[in-house]
This record gives C-alpha cells, sequence and structure tokens, in this order.
C-alpha cells in the first residue's frame, strides 16, 4: 500500500487545482459525514451530481484515499489531514516532545494537552519523544502520554527524527488527525516536526508562548 505521505504529495502538486478542489470538497464532506457514508447521502450533503460523484470516487479510490465497503457506501481512508480541512474537533493524535524540568512546573506536552482541550479539540491520544535524562528530571511526574525514547544524538539527527515522526503518523493517520507541537525539546526538532506535518502532510502544528503560556498556530 502506498504511504499517505506519497499519497498527499501526488494530490497537492500534481492533480489540476480546479479537479483537486472538487476533490477535496469530497473528501472533506466524507470526514464531516463520520468518515463513511452512502452514494446517496454523501452526494446530498456535497450538493454534486451524482453522476459527477461518481466520477470524483472513482478517481478517489485510485488515488487510494477513499475506499468502497458495499452496498453503495464509501469510506474516507485518513483523517489526517481531511479532518482538520473539515474542522472536525477530534480524535486527534498530538506529537510533541519533552525537554528537561529545570523550572518548569508542569511538562509543556500537559499544558498544551489541557489548552487544545479547553478550546474544544478532543485529543484522544498522545505520543511524546524524549531523552532519558530528561524523563528522569521529571521522575515524581504522573505523564498521562505514550512515552517514544530517543538518545540525545537521534533527538538532533534530522533524519532519524524525520523517520519516527512520519512512521507515527503513517501509523495514525487512518484513524485520528495528527496534530505537533514544536513547544519543547531542541530548536532543531521542532524544525523537523513542523516541516514533517506541515509540508508532507498538511496537517496542524501549535507552540505556546513560554512568557504566557498562549497557544498559537503556526502557519
Amino acid at each position: 500500500m502506498t504511504m499517505l505521505r506519497d499519497i498527499l504529495q501526488y494530490f497537492f502538486t500534481q492533480v489540476h487545482e480546479r479537479k483537486r478542489r472538487k476533490l477535496l470538497h469530497v473528501l472533506v464532506t466524507l470526514a464531516k459525514l463520520g468518515r463513511v457514508a452512502s452514494f446517496s447521502k454523501l452526494s446530498t450533503a456535497a450538493r454534486v451530481p451524482r453522476t459527477s460523484l461518481w466520477r470524483y470516487l472513482r478517481e478517489l479510490r485510485e488515488l487510494e484515499l477513499v475506499e468502497y465497503l458495499s452496498q453503495g457506501v464509501y469510506r474516507l481512508r485518513y483523517l489526517t489531514p481531511f479532518g482538520y480541512l473539515a474542522r472536525l474537533k477530534g480524535p486527534y493524535l498530538y506529537i510533541g516532545f519533552l525537554g528537561k524540568r529545570y523550572w518548569h512546573s508542569e511538562p509543556e506536552p500537559l499544558t498544551a494537552l489541557r489548552k487544545l482541550s479547553a478550546l474544544g479539540y478532543r485529543v484522544e491520544k498522545a505520543i511524546v519523544f524524549t531523552t532519558d535524562e530528561a524523563l528522569k528530571s521529571w521522575q515524581n511526574f504522573v505523564l498521562s502520554v505514550e512515552i517514544r525514547k530517543l538518545s540525545l544524538d537521534d533527538l538532533y539527527n534530522e533524519f532519524t527524527l524525520q523517520k519516527q515522526i512520519i512512521e507515527v503518523v503513517e501509523e495514525y493517520a487512518p484513524n485520528y488527525i495528527v496534530i505537533g507541537d514544536c513547544t519543547s525539546g531542541p530548536r532543531i526538532a521542532g524544525i523537523v516536526l513542523y516541516r514533517v506535518l506541515k509540508y508532507l502532510y498538511m496537517t496542524p502544528v501549535i507552540y505556546l508562548r513560554e512568557e504566557t503560556l498562549d497557544l498559537y498556530w503556526v502557519q
């Protein structure tokens, strides 16, 4: 099966803009309908003529973005990035970094998760990359996230880190809308996360301003 990264790169760079807008409208509508919808329901919701919709769905199946289930029912194969483009509030997968504790009273990923929740975003899973040293500085703190430990060298290695992030996104993109947080960790790690999510997967990245802990969407 083709990687989502490659599917999206082809879709957003090789498909003609006018056609892409029409296909994207169908994908976003499917996301709003809960990923699964009958041909008739999708046609009504998207306000697309049945003959045109049939053609769009055929093209989307060829692109591996939509699959046909049975009895006229279609399914969106990936929530990332189409759930975000549909402005859905969840389910989200959070990817971030955990740095050393220093003066912080709370791990920055947990602060970010609280902020997202307050804004109405439903984050159902969180994966945080960190090192043994950073993790030990939070040893008396309960971390309600999945920890992925890396060596310090790997955390600063652009290619190794990119591979790790891509593997996570490819695994969870079908069922989650991926959101990244480039607040904590080394600057290079935040840059790699931003590049992977924004340019390969067209999905959102956030940043917490350290002085005020205000949440910003990185454009």
